[in-house]
């Protein structure tokens, strides 16, 4: 065998390696970029495109309510947009994911929100703020290139008076 095959299925071996150990990292990194786009979506004025981190099949919850399809939380969260002197900022952090299947996989994300409905303007008090802390447990979905969420469900620890 030549060393020009020898060294060239050396490096398609390294290359192969190299794309098999970096998959749990870039659907970790995919997820992250599902769970801030939702929050981007929902604090920048545009929530009913936050429904586009989800599955088509994808299901919200919070308390008693749940959603159940993207079209339905698109619908929901698009409600926030209606609301004239609403201002939100979604903090998140201790973003986990774990991969039980090649395309399937769970997560935790710790949130903090600060919200209003009584801006005068651009910004806002922080009377009362922040107005929720604690977690999305969620579901994830790979496939391929991106992670979808396919569950949400948000878990309260603190809410403000």
């Amino acid at each position: 065998m030549s060393s020009f095959l020898k060294s060239g299925s050396l490096l398609l071996a390294s290359i192969l390696l190299t794309a098999c150990t970096n998959q749990p990292e870039q659907r970790a990194s995919a997820c992250e970029r599902a769970v801030y786009n939702y929050s981007a979506a929902i604090d920048l004025g545009k929530p009913g495109d936050a429904a586009n981190s989800f599955t088509e099949q994808g299901t919200w919850q919070l308390g008693e309510l749940k959603l159940e399809g993207r079209a339905a939380i698109a619908s929901h969260l698009s409600k926030l947009g209606l609301l004239p002197n609403r201002i939100s900022r979604h903090i998140q952090t201790n973003i986990i994911s774990d991969w039980q299947e090649a395309n399937r996989g769970s997560g935790t994300v710790y949130v903090t929100l600060y919200s209003t409905r009584e801006a005068d303007g651009p910004v806002a008090t922080m009377k009362g703020q922040p107005y929720f802390v604690g977690h999305y447990q969620d579901r994830y979905e790979w496939d391929g290139v991106n992670c979808l969420i396919a569950e949400r469900i948000i878990v309260p620890a603190f809410l403000t008076d």
